[in-house]
């Protein structure tokens, strides 16, 4: 297709990285079928887990809904200010030309990368090893070449 990824400098802009993807599925709910966004959006430890959760059910359920139908069901809640926001920025992916599909794996990767990075932080700060969740031991003896490495920007 002739759509363009973000620019790098859009990419990092004032909407955050789970604010990006909740702009994505906003502006094209079909994302919440990507097979990646199962365990990785509705992950309890992501900030918004609830909200994020709700939203990737509503749009695997009804893949052509409408952005102004999503901000319509949160109507009147304490998500209505944000996704009012988050809706202008679905907005001008359609303007820009984006590669949505692309952007969306693209912010998936780094979400998921991001969260290693903070798996890794947390485990090497145990004081002891005994501490430590099979997982984190697993991620310790992980070399770094072998982890996923962070996308090219």
């Amino acid at each position: 297709s002739g759509r363009r990824p973000l620019a790098p400098d859009r990419r990092a802009g004032q909407t955050g990285l789970v604010g990006r993807i909740i702009s994505m599925i906003m502006a094209d709910p079909r994302l919440a079928g990507i097979e990646e966004s199962t365990g990785l959006l509705a992950d309890p430890a992501l900030p918004g887990a609830d909200f994020m959760g709700e939203l990737l059910e509503m749009a695997r359920a009804r893949p052509n809904l409408t952005c102004a139908a999503i901000v319509e069901h949160w109507r009147g809640t304490r998500f209505e200010t944000r996704l009012l926001e988050l809706a202008r920025e679905s907005g001008r992916f359609e303007h820009e030309g984006v590669d949505l599909e692309s952007e969306y794996r693209h912010a998936l990767r780094q979400l998921d990368e991001q969260k290693r990075r903070q798996m890794v932080k947390q485990a090497a700060s145990a004081r002891s090893p005994g501490e430590l969740t099979e997982e984190q031991r697993a991620l310790l003896r992980t070399p770094r070449r072998a982890r996923p490495s962070r996308p090219e920007e």
